[in-house]
């Protein structure tokens, strides 16, 4: 039974989404005769709002015993102080002492989120919040925003965001924020009480709580541009994601036991150029999840001088010069493998396939003639130079097949049997399998080794057992990228760009989202931009409903279709 899922999709080109905001909601326990009515505030020294205080306390009495909860992390004060407090709890009262005065003519905010439980049930104190002024004037201007991870628009729960002065020379790598908050469950954030100035606003997930961003480990966003922060804002949203953005630089750059000269960074670089000085070619290639490159030994008499260029996701850049030389090997060197074969074994094809080959090594030849698609015993299919696309290091082979399998033979017409069941019987290949043969020999790197005999087993999809799913792009936008993710965790299935009628068939069973990432520098992937440039992150749109593709002898599966539409709109429409 064919499954087929219709999808139109109008998609209005933005910059930005706009994030709903509000103060989060406290849940309170339920059942029996519990206390279910959370203490309330009475009255505090200084009254939130007050101006000209001075005093390093803050005092607040409840209408009923309390206990503190996590105070050290619930606490948020801001501007962030690092002078030491002393906490005291009497019944119904809570006293803050400070060890030093606080700074003179600024307003300050202290958000309690839920340090503060009763004693009975540890139901939290709703929305406590201060706010006072050490000079005669309080800072009244809002930012509330909404933060949410980039590649699949869900919340960022828990996030710091975190506000730097623009004039001052801290940056986030280092130096701690002079205001900060965290996100609700629903990735919402404000920060209250803001003077007039020039910030710079980032999020990130401070997974060791120090207040300042390892790139290497946690996710990050920043808004785009510095903030003429003149009134209040609503709608700074951010896209968190994760990107080294460590400068890049060569940590060490040495010959090695097994022969080979190997220059080795600080991370994982996404691509380089090496130029010899005397203008020759020389083989080399990434290795080690591209933290490392390999040059291949070249006969040299002495050292040689190189140009490297390498650049990260971020296009950072960095450029030395290096002398190349050779040592005896005294190690046996790695035997020629592939480190990855896609599409995965035992996955279903699609009738065109794109076969990628990844080896450990650059391929110096390859006898194409002896590489075959087959089908069974006597059914196959070879492949000629037009379906074969190497890298640039040539250590990526990609083959482009449309698959031939032998026809099905047609069954005897049934009483139940309709004209379109029966077509697709003859047009559907008969072998439900087909395997990828590289013999021994086939392949044969720039140290002369071969690789030994590969055989991949796939089976081919049907379009009876499968769905499809299909629609239109309505836009103004040049290039896009249009994905096909799994909704469970948006490994992309397929893709396709600038398709404004899309079609994706043989869609196993399964959950699916749709994605749109908008390709501005037309490179054919997404790019996070550059949080040291302010350079945004490329756009990226999930459609919010997913799509349920029915496996074959599912009671709910059939002729179904899917209709919808969705609208983005951001401020440049308005």
């Amino acid at each position: 039974m064919r499954i087929y899922v219709s999808l139109s999709f109008l998609l209005i080109i933005a910059a930005l989404w706009y994030g709903t905001t509000g103060c989060a909601n406290v849940g309170s326990p339920t059942g029996g005769s519990k206390d279910t009515i959370p203490p309330q505030l009475l009255t505090s020294l200084p009254l939130s709002g007050s101006v000209n205080y001075k005093q390093g306390i803050i005092r607040m009495e409840f209408s009923e015993a309390v206990v503190l909860k996590n105070l050290q992390s619930q606490l948020i004060i801001s501007p962030r102080t690092s002078v030491p407090y002393k906490t005291r709890v009497n019944r119904n009262v809570v006293e803050l002492r400070f060890d030093k005065p606080f700074a003179d003519s600024t307003t300050y905010t202290f958000n309690f989120r839920d340090g503060i439980v009763d004693i009975t049930e540890g139901n939290p104190v709703p929305n406590l919040y201060l706010a006072f002024s050490t000079g005669s004037y309080l800072d009244s201007l809002r930012l509330q925003g909404n933060v949410q991870r980039a590649l699949t628009n869900a919340a960022a729960d828990g996030a710091t965001v975190a506000i730097y002065d623009a004039r001052d020379t801290l940056n986030i790598f280092s130096d701690k924020p002079l205001y900060f908050t965290k996100t609700d469950k629903e990735g919402n954030y404000e920060i209250r009480n803001l003077k007039r100035g020039r910030y710079l606003v980032y999020a990130f997930n401070d997974k060791n709580n120090n207040l300042t961003l390892q790139s290497k480990d946690e996710a990050y966003g920043f808004w785009p541009d510095t903030l003429q922060l003149q009134a209040s804002q609503d709608s700074i949203n951010i896209s968190t994601f994760r990107a080294n953005a460590d400068v890049p630089a060569i940590t060490n750059a040495r010959p090695t036991t097994a022969g080979y000269y190997e220059v080795t960074f600080n991370k994982s670089m996404q691509n380089y150029r090496l130029q010899l000085n005397t203008g020759d070619s020389i083989a080399s290639n990434f290795i080690e999840e591209q933290k490392k490159i390999r040059i291949y030994p070249f006969a040299l008499q002495d050292s040689l001088g190189a140009t490297l260029l390498a650049w990260d996701s971020l296009q950072q850049q960095l450029e030395q010069q290096i002398m190349i030389r050779f040592e005896p090997g005294r190690r046996k060197r790695e035997a020629l493998v592939t480190t990855s074969v896609l599409p995965k074994a035992n996955t279903a094809l699609s009738r065109t396939v794109t076969f990628e080959l990844t080896f450990n090594k650059p391929i110096a030849s390859l006898r194409l003639d002896s590489i075959r698609l087959v089908y069974d015993s006597i059914t196959f299919q070879g492949f000629a130079p037009a379906d074969v696309r190497w890298n640039e290091r040539r250590d990526k082979l990609r083959l482009q097949k449309t698959l031939q399998p032998p026809r099905r033979a047609v069954q005897p017409p049934s009483a139940t049997a309709d004209a379109q069941t029966l077509a697709r019987q003859g047009s559907e290949g008969a072998g439900q399998n087909a395997r990828l043969l590289i013999p021994k020999g086939s392949i044969q790197s720039v140290e002369s080794d071969t690789l030994d005999n590969q055989e991949v087993s796939y089976k081919i999809a049907q379009e009876s057992q499968t769905g499809i799913i299909s629609g239109t792009i309505q836009s103004a936008e040049t290039n896009f990228i249009l994905q096909l993710v799994r909704a469970n965790n948006f490994e992309v299935v397929a893709e396709q760009y600038n398709a404004r009628s899309y079609t994706f068939r043989f869609v196993e069973a399964g959950e699916y989202r749709l994605r749109i990432i908008r390709d501005l520098n037309n490179n054919g992937r997404w790019d996070a931009g550059n949080i040291r440039k302010l350079q945004a992150p490329e756009p990226v749109y999930v459609y919010p409903d997913p799509i349920s593709i029915k496996a074959q002898g599912d009671p709910a599966s059939g002729n179904s279709a899917v209709k919808a539409v969705y609208k983005w709109r951001s401020a440049v429409d308005k």
